[in-house]
C-alpha cells in the first residue's frame, strides 16, 4: 500500500516520467554529478557510473528520498517521510513475527519431545515399581506451580550434606520469610500399603493389597485366577495371605476354587460371610480381624445387597493409610441393589457403619458403575455444578482406560445421593423426610433410570 501511494504522488506530482535531481557530492565539491530517476519502477540510473568508479575520494552520493524532492508541496514531502518510516517498522514488525514464528516452532518441537520422554518415563518407571515416582506421576500436567516447595525440594537435593529425613508430614516448619507452612517431606514417607485394582469381566474390579514391608498380600473378590498370578509376580509377592469375598454373588466369589486348590501355587485361605460362598474356609463375623503382613483387615458387616456382604477395612499400623473395599454395597456415587435387605439395612451399612469411618478412608468398590450412578445424582440435582465437574472428568478418564477408584468416605457424603439421605437437598427431591424412606425412593428411582 505504501508503494502505491508513493507511485499514484508521483504520476500526480510529476510533470514527466523522469526528472532530473541535482545533488551536491562532498561538502566541499563545487562538481556536480547528474542521476536519472526513472519513476515508473522506481530505479535510479547513475549517468555519471564510470566517473565515479574511477573516483576514489572520500565523496558519495546520497540516497535519493522522495521527501527530498522539492518539487512536491510540504505536505507531500512530509506524508513521504511518514511512509518511509512506516515501511521501515512496518519490515521490522515483519522479521520479529518470523523470528517469533521459529522460535515457536523450536518450542513446539520441544514439548512433542518432552511428551515422548514422559511417555518412555512412565514405561519404565511402571515396569520397575517404583512407589515414590508412582505417585509423582499421579500429579496431573495442571497442577500449579509454586516457586516456594519447589525452592525446598531443590534445596534438598542441590545439599552437599544430606541429613537423614524425618517425617514432618501435619506439623508446622518455619520457611527462610518467617511464614508458617504446612509441608509434607516426601522425601521421608513411604507407602506401605499398596492396592493394586485388577478388572475383571465387564465391569467387576478385584483388588490386590500388598504391605510393601513383608511383601504379603491378600486378593479381594478375585474371578480369574490367571490375571491375580500375574499381579502377584509383578509386584513381587511373597506370600497370598488370603482371599477377602465380600458376598457370594458369582461375579465376586467365582474364583475361590482355584485358590482352594491346595495344589495351586497361589493356595490360601478362602474369608468371607457366609457358607454360600463356595470354598470358605473360616467365615468372618463383624469387628473380626485379619492380618496382612503388617497391615490390619477389619471385618464389617454390611447386610442388604446380601446378608452376607462383608466390607474390608484395612489400616497400617499407624493409621496412616486406610483404605475399604465395598463390594456391592458401596459403589462410587451409589449403592447396590437390596436384594436381600431392606432401606433400613442399607442405611445403617451406608451412613452409620460405613459413614463413621474417616473421611480421608479410600474407597475401593466391586463395579465400574460410577459415569452411571454421577448420571443418575445429576439428574437429581441438574443445578450442581460442582456433580457435573465430577461427572465430566471421570468420564473423561473412563474414556482414557483411567479406573473412577478410588474415592474417599468424604467425597462420597459430598456426591452419592444414598449417604445424603438426611440432606434437605434429597428430601426436597424425593418429598420424603423419613431418611429412610427418602433411601427407598432413591432405589426405587434408580432402578428405573
Amino acid at each position: 500500500k505504501f508503494i502505491k501511494k508513493q507511485q499514484e504522488i508521483q504520476q500526480l506530482n510529476l510533470k514527466s516520467q523522469q526528472q532530473q535531481a541535482i545533488f551536491v557530492v562532498g561538502e566541499n565539491s563545487a562538481k556536480y554529478n547528474t542521476i536519472t530517476i526513472n519513476t515508473n519502477d522506481g530505479n535510479f540510473m547513475n549517468n555519471n557510473n564510470k566517473s565515479n568508479d574511477n573516483n576514489n575520494s572520500n565523496n558519495s552520493i546520497d540516497e535519493y528520498l522522495m521527501e527530498d524532492d522539492l518539487s512536491l508541496s510540504p505536505e507531500q514531502r512530509l506524508y513521504a517521510k511518514k511512509c518511509r518510516i512506516l515501511k521501515i517498522k512496518y519490515q521490522e514488525i515483519l522479521n520479529s513475527s518470523y523470528r517469533l514464528r521459529n522460535r515457536l516452532y523450536k518450542v513446539r518441537k520441544q514439548i512433542i519431545y518432552l511428551g515422548k520422554l514422559k511417555r518412555v518415563l512412565f514405561q519404565t518407571l511402571h515396569a520397575q515399581k517404583d512407589n515414590f515416582m508412582d505417585t509423582c506421576l499421579e500429579i496431573p500436567d495442571d497442577d500449579n506451580y509454586n516457586e516456594e516447595v519447589d525452592e525446598i525440594i531443590g534445596n534438598v537435593l542441590n545439599s552437599t550434606a544430606i541429613k537423614p529425613p524425618t517425617v514432618v508430614g501435619g506439623k508446622k516448619r518455619k520457611i527462610d520469610n518467617g511464614k508458617k507452612k504446612v509441608i509434607t517431606d516426601i522425601m521421608a514417607t513411604k507407602q506401605l500399603m499398596k492396592i493394586v485394582p485388577i478388572p475383571q469381566l465387564s465391569d467387576n474390579f478385584a483388588y490386590l493389597v500388598i504391605c510393601q514391608k513383608t511383601f504379603h498380600a491378600a486378593a479381594v473378590d478375585p474371578i480369574e485366577y490367571s490375571d491375580i498370578a500375574k499381579a502377584v509376580k509383578d509386584n513381587n509377592v511373597t506370600k497370598l495371605d488370603g482371599v477377602l469375598v465380600t458376598h457370594h454373588h458369582w461375579d465376586h466369589a467365582g474364583g475361590t476354587k482355584s485358590f482352594a486348590d491346595k495344589n495351586a501355587p497361589l493356595h490360601t485361605v478362602i474369608y468371607g460371610g457366609g457358607k454360600k460362598i463356595n470354598y470358605v474356609k473360616k467365615i468372618v463375623k463383624d469387628g473380626d480381624e485379619i492380618n496382612i503382613g503388617s497391615i490390619k483387615v477389619k471385618c464389617l458387616s454390611t447386610p442388604c445387597h446380601t446378608q452376607d456382604h462383608i466390607c474390608y477395612y484395612a489400616t497400617t499400623p499407624d493409621n496412616e493409610e486406610k483404605a475399604v473395599f465395598t463390594g456391592d454395597t458401596l459403589f462410587i456415587s451409589g449403592c447396590g441393589r437390596f436384594f436381600e435387605g431392606s432401606p433400613e439395612e442399607m442405611n445403617a451399612a451406608l451412613n452409620k457403619k460405613l459413614g463413621s469411618l474417616p473421611n480421608d478412608t479410600l474407597v475401593y468398590c466391586g463395579h465400574e458403575y460410577t459415569v452411571k450412578n454421577l448420571q443418575f445424582a445429576l439428574s437429581l440435582e441438574p443445578e450442581n455444578n460442582s456433580l457435573r465437574q465430577k461427572l465430566d472428568k471421570i468420564s473423561l478418564n473412563v474414556s482414557k482406560g483411567i479406573h473412577s477408584v478410588p474415592s474417599t468416605i468424604a467425597e462420597e457424603k459430598m456426591y452419592n445421593p444414598f449417604m445424603r439421605v438426611s440432606s434437605e437437598e434429597m428430601k426436597n427431591i424425593t418429598n420424603e423426610i423419613d431418611p429412610i424412606k427418602v433411601m427407598q425412593k432413591l432405589r426405587h428411582l434408580k432402578d428405573k433410570f
